[in-house]
This record gives structure tokens, sequence and C-alpha cells, in this order.
């Protein structure tokens, strides 16, 4: 059981703050956002970065474990907010695609071959 829990309101988002105790070890905090887990870090200051989100990165060719990837990489990007047809231009039929609902609307979660034996795009879409 935490020995503190907290409730706040951020930006109309309900974040919770457990504290656990440990004798002999500092205290951890675990942070959840609309009842799921988002952080756990040692100490009880309250993340000021707790509702930010970072974007990815274009690949780095020097990551890459060869020339070929990187020029591939460099022409066949994913980036956050692309529609369903860009991803299909680029990349062809999904290998994988399964309709869902959510709440109440229909949705479909897809996967794209990105490279050869990589199925690694996913694409969730709603159709309303």
């Amino acid at each position: 059981m935490p020995a503190e829990n907290h409730l706040r309101d951020c930006d109309e988002v309900n974040v919770e703050q457990m504290i656990f105790e440990r004798p002999g070890e500092p205290d951890v905090s675990i942070f959840l956002i609309e009842g799921r887990v988002a952080v756990k870090k040692v100490g009880r200051s309250f993340p000021i970065d707790i509702l930010s989100f970072a974007l990815p990165l274009a690949p780095d060719p020097t990551d890459h474990e060869s020339d070929e990837i990187a020029v591939r990489s460099k022409t066949q990007l994913v980036a956050v907010g692309m529609k369903e047809g860009e991803l299909r231009a680029q990349f062809g039929a999904p290998k994988l695609q399964v309709p869902y609902t959510f709440k109440g609307h229909s949705a479909e979660h897809a996967i794209y071959e990105t490279s050869p034996g990589n199925p690694s795009v996913a694409s969730p879409s709603s159709t309303a």
C-alpha cells in the first residue's frame, strides 16, 4: 500500500501519484494518468514533463547496420500523422489488418512491411 496518494488535475487530465516508502532506501513514486501507469521514479517530486511526449526522429544513417538500409531509410520515412494512403504508396498493401471498434466507431489496425521480413509499421485508423 502506498504511504501517500495524491490526485491532481493537469490540463483536464487526472494524474495520481502514489508514494511508497522503503525503510533505509529512497521513496518511490508511481504516477498514473487516467488510471494507467505513466511514470515510475525515485523520489517524491512531480515531473514537470509528465504530459509531454517525443515524436520519433528521422533515422540516423550511422545507426544502421549497412549502407543499403541507410539509403532506404532516407527515402522511406514513416512520420507521425501520415495518412493510410501515404503508407500504402510507400510500402504497398498492409501485411495484416484487424478491424475493431473504438468508442462506438469503426477502426482498423494495420501492419506494413517496411523492409523484407520486417513488419514494423502500425497504422491505427478510424473510419468515422
